[in-house]
């Protein structure tokens, strides 16, 4: 019987598969497993970072099939300056973008204010969504171009609503 150690120690790591697989796009209960603010990739603001856990088996869109626990990682920007708003105008879509999570949450989060956003004590907050459940509809995206930076981008899941329910 061989060591499966001896086997991984064995693989060319620039043959390995390091994609994530993507689960077919669809409404899905979830379940958050971690929250916490984060700055945003260009360092000028904060975001939401949420991770969601699947609570049901699911598919990817190569037919694998998954138990519950699949992880799906979504962000809200929490960043008020823009090129395109004032800041007053940013303030309204992030409450906005942030109460729709907030609604969706079952067993409803009750205590968070727009204010929290915006002075920083939503980061002390985050915790009371670790554990409860939300719906979401959540798109299965093929490789693509970030429009922005010109990279290549893998296929990836993409959190496009937070469901009431």
């Amino acid at each position: 019987m061989s060591d499966p150690t001896t086997n991984l120690l064995d693989l060319d790591l620039g043959q390995v598969d390091t994609s994530y697989p993507v689960i077919k796009g669809g409404i899905y209960d979830m379940v958050v497993k971690n929250i916490e603010v984060v700055d945003n990739k260009s360092q000028d603001g904060k975001n939401l970072k949420i991770v969601l856990a699947t609570t049901a088996p699911t598919t990817s869109v190569n037919n694998e099939k998954f138990e519950p626990g699949q992880l799906v990682t979504t962000q809200l920007s929490l960043k008020t300056k823009s090129e395109k708003r004032d800041e007053a105008g940013m303030k309204e879509i992030i409450v906005k973008r942030v109460a729709t999570f907030l609604q969706a949450t079952r067993p409803p989060v009750i205590g968070i204010k727009g204010s929290d956003l915006f002075d920083g004590s939503i980061a002390t907050k985050c915790n009371v969504f670790v554990g409860r459940s939300v719906r979401i509809k959540l798109d299965a995206l093929p490789e693509g171009r970030d429009m922005a930076s010109g990279k290549t981008l893998p296929p990836r899941n993409e959190v496009t609503q937070f469901i009431k329910v």
